[in-house]
């Protein structure tokens, strides 16, 4: 960890970008592959920086650490542009997914949402309720909706994959 503050301070400095100490370290937390990974995502915060003359926040450091490595997203921002996504397909609002409604479209958008939340991240089911104000026992009863709809529903099961690639 020590050693990627070093790199990152230097390499911004190098660049003359200016990053703050404590987004520094949040990049050294987040970036742990390589120093090409930390010098790609450097260059990427300078050129977009540069070019807006905007500051560099720890939204802009998401944003374009998830355009270098995909796979790098914090779970707490891959639920929220899940729940984005979803809420687009199935024309519900992302508060009615969290709320406690049950009609038949949102409950379904909640049940989607849910099992590709599981799918695409390494949340428990505990930590997955938490997102939606619900117990690990109906996480559960959302994922089985959907096994059992992808099981019988025709073309169901390429309606999620599709919405997942999308994602």
């Amino acid at each position: 960890f020590e050693l990627r503050t070093a790199i990152i301070r230097k390499k911004s400095e190098d660049m003359g970008l200016t990053i703050s100490s404590n987004l520094i370290d949040y990049i050294a937390e987040r970036l742990n592959n390589n120093i090409r990974q930390i010098e790609g995502i450097l260059k990427k915060l300078y050129a977009i920086h540069s070019l807006t003359g905007s500051h560099i926040t720890k939204e802009s450091i998401d944003s374009t650490i998830s355009i270098v490595d995909p796979g790098n997203i914090p779970n707490d921002a891959m639920v929220e542009k899940i729940l984005m996504h979803v809420s687009r397909k199935y024309g519900v609002s992302v508060e009615d997914i969290k709320s406690k409604k049950k009609t038949d479209s949102i409950a379904n958008a909640r049940h989607v949402a849910i099992f590709i939340v599981r799918n695409i991240t390494d949340l428990s089911l505990k930590d997955i309720g938490k997102f939606f104000g619900r117990d690990h026992s109906t996480i559960i009863s959302s994922l089985n909706k959907i096994e059992l709809n992808i099981r019988t529903v025709m073309n169901y099961e390429n309606e999620i994959n599709s919405l997942i690639k999308e994602i």
